[in-house]
């Protein structure tokens, strides 16, 4: 029960976020900011993991979000060094 109830908390604030999203590029406006380090790298390993959810269609702009930020070259690095244990997730 607890678990679902968390699910459905989190599924809300990812909601929020989408909104929050609409117009913009990352998380604080335009630029890229340490927000956006922080809350990708804490949120990619569950992406293609156990939350593959976090992705779901209806939340255009969160995954717009991390289509953008799968892009950048920093990203791609991080990923070659870490990316299997960010999938192991």
């Amino acid at each position: 029960m607890a678990r679902l109830a968390q699910k459905v908390t989190i599924q809300q604030y990812l909601n929020l976020l989408d909104e929050q999203l609409e117009g913009k590029k990352y998380l604080c406006g335009e630029r890229f900011s340490a927000a956006d380090v922080h809350f990708y790298s804490l949120t990619k390993g569950k992406t293609t993991g156990m939350a593959p959810w976090i992705l779901h269609p209806g939340r255009k702009n969160v995954v717009r979000y991390f289509e953008r930020m799968n892009a950048r070259e920093a990203s791609k690095k991080a990923l070659e060094v870490f990316g299997a244990r960010i999938e192991a997730q």
